[in-house]
C-alpha cells in the first residue's frame, strides 16, 4: 500500500487501531510514534510527548 494512501485511511479510520499497534507500524513507516497517534486520532502519552511540552487536561 502506497504510504500516502495509507496515512489517509489512518486518519479516517485510525481509531479502530490500537495503539500499541500504532507504535509498531510507526517503527515500520519510520515515523515518530507520536506523529502516528496523532493521525490516527489517539492522545500522544506525556512519555512521548517533548519535553518542552505540557499535556493539555
Amino acid at each position: 500500500m502506497e504510504r500516502a494512501h495509507f496515512l489517509s485511511n489512518l486518519a479516517a479510520n485510525g481509531t479502530d487501531i490500537t495503539a500499541q499497534r500504532l507504535t509498531e507500524l510507526a517503527t515500520e513507516l519510520d515515523l515518530p510514534a507520536a506523529d502516528l497517534l496523532v493521525i490516527a486520532g489517539h492522545p500522544v502519552p506525556a512519555e512521548l510527548l517533548p519535553r518542552s511540552v505540557t499535556p493539555r487536561s
